[in-house]
């Protein structure tokens, strides 16, 4: 059985984090992804510390099964190649400030005029427009915005999270869920679509089992309405120090041992390379291993989630080096050896 997603062709003009993440997730499925960076650099994670023999083990855990192509979009020729390319793709997954798209000549318009199935999405901050949408902001300003910041923590000393919520939830996976969305609806009309993804947006849907309940609170059954507000009284604690006293009375494995034979919904917080062990993550092959390619090394990262029976996956590549597949790609786009060589002459896509 083939990957579901095998045929399908996305363009990657996104960096960091959020995009390459959905992208990665496309391309685990089995769509071609063409990761498009600028020559002499490319992917700003490429240089991501710690480096393991001068290879970012961050930039490879976002850029698996994926080829790349260097363009220059600051040339005429450049913007020419990308609109070229735009013909024969699905996606285009981007994730510049509102607008940049529009400036360099590839925005969602000019895609359209070349391609009007195309699909274009857009990861941003806040949104494609608003008061905010030009507002520079990471991850923890984003949290902080939609809500989830001060629901972690105490009220008086909210506490930022340990892994990048409002890029990885809020941002990658409503991209490619949005990304397959659009090209479903696609099958049906005919037309692309353009799709708004805004991080703070993604963060706030987090909270929609909260904020359901904050709705509703205030209400008590047994006519005590006054008793709703003390579930949650000194911060959420509760008699922490009883609580601490007991668990201290076990080991970790002790309490892990105890809530499997009694079915208690507990877990032991793992920690460092613990979670390759675990015998669940083990059992579903929650990780997969990168070869680096100058290194030969082996990179464990973890796979991605989403599962379709019966579709065996295949091994995983290591990332692209910039530019890698630029000749590849343009031949599959119709671009002859002489094309090629003045683009190259001119600077407008590069090794």
């Amino acid at each position: 059985m083939t990957l579901p997603l095998s045929g399908l062709r996305v363009l990657d003009l996104s960096r960091l984090l959020p995009g390459p993440f959905a992208t990665m997730v496309l391309a685990d499925l089995g769509a071609d992804v063409v990761k498009v960076e600028e020559p002499g650099g490319g992917d700003w994670l490429r240089g991501m510390p710690p480096l393991a023999d001068g290879e970012s083990g961050a930039f490879h855990a976002l850029n698996r099964n994926k080829r790349s192509i260097a363009i220059d979009l600051r040339t005429p020729e450049g913007v020419g190649v990308l609109l070229r390319l735009a013909r024969r793709a699905d996606a285009v997954v981007e994730s510049f400030r509102p607008g940049v798209l529009d400036r360099l000549g590839v925005g969602y318009g000019a895609l359209r005029r070349e391609n009007p199935r195309i699909v274009l999405c857009s990861i941003s901050g806040y949104g494609q427009d608003g008061p905010y949408a030009q507002r520079a902001g990471h991850d923890l300003d984003y949290c902080a915005i939609a809500g989830v910041l001060a629901a972690n923590g105490t009220p008086e000393r909210p506490a930022a999270m340990g892994v990048q919520v409002a890029d990885v939830a809020g941002g990658a996976w409503p991209a490619a869920a949005g990304v397959l969305a659009a090209l479903l609806g696609r099958d049906r009309t005919g037309e692309g679509a353009h799709v708004d993804v805004s991080m703070t947006e993604g963060a706030l849907a987090m909270l929609a089992l909260p904020l359901g309940m904050a709705f509703s609170r205030g209400t008590a059954a047994v006519g005590r309405p006054e008793l709703a507000g003390r579930q949650l009284e000194d911060g959420g604690r509760g008699p922490r120090a009883e609580l601490e006293a007991v668990f201290a009375a076990r080991t970790r494995d002790e309490w892990t041992e105890l809530a499997a034979r009694h079915d208690v919904c507990l877990a032991p917080v793992l920690e460092g390379d613990e979670p390759r062990r675990d015998p669940q993550l083990a059992a579903r092959g929650a990780f997969v291993d990168v070869r680096l390619p100058r290194s030969g090394r082996v990179m464990a990262a973890a796979g991605t989630p989403i599962r379709v029976r019966g579709a065996e996956r295949p091994p995983a590549r290591p990332g692209p080096d910039a530019g890698q597949h630029t000749d590849a790609v343009l031949r599959e786009a119709g671009f002859g050896p002489d094309e090629i060589a003045t683009l190259r002459a001119k600077g407008a896509v590069g090794a």
